[in-house]
């Protein structure tokens, strides 16, 4: 500290080696773990077939969140497809 308000202050071995043994450090899950789980919790959840047909596979599309709206100009909502894993925004 210089007199001046400065706050930093060194910090110790023993406090960094504590921080990195900490447990949920070591349970981290990838992103691709985390967006597979969650892309089946909202399925399980909130699947909403639209009777729509996919462009890519010809399958019928769900909506995926039906809690959520894009406040655009018309409003939209998001769209996927089970069979080929299509995402995109279908108008209301």
């Amino acid at each position: 500290m210089n007199g001046k308000g400065d706050t930093y202050r060194p910090v110790s071995k023993d406090y960094a080696k504590k921080y990195d043994q900490i447990e949920w450090r070591r349970k981290l899950i990838s992103l691709e773990t985390w967006n597979t789980g969650r892309r089946k919790i909202i399925l399980d959840d909130n699947p909403k077939q639209n009777g729509i047909k996919c462009p890519d596979c010809g399958l019928e599309l769900y909506d995926i969140d039906r809690n959520s709206i894009l406040t655009s100009l018309p409003p939209q909502t998001k769209i996927w497809c089970d069979g080929c894993h299509y995402t995109g925004f279908r108008v209301l």
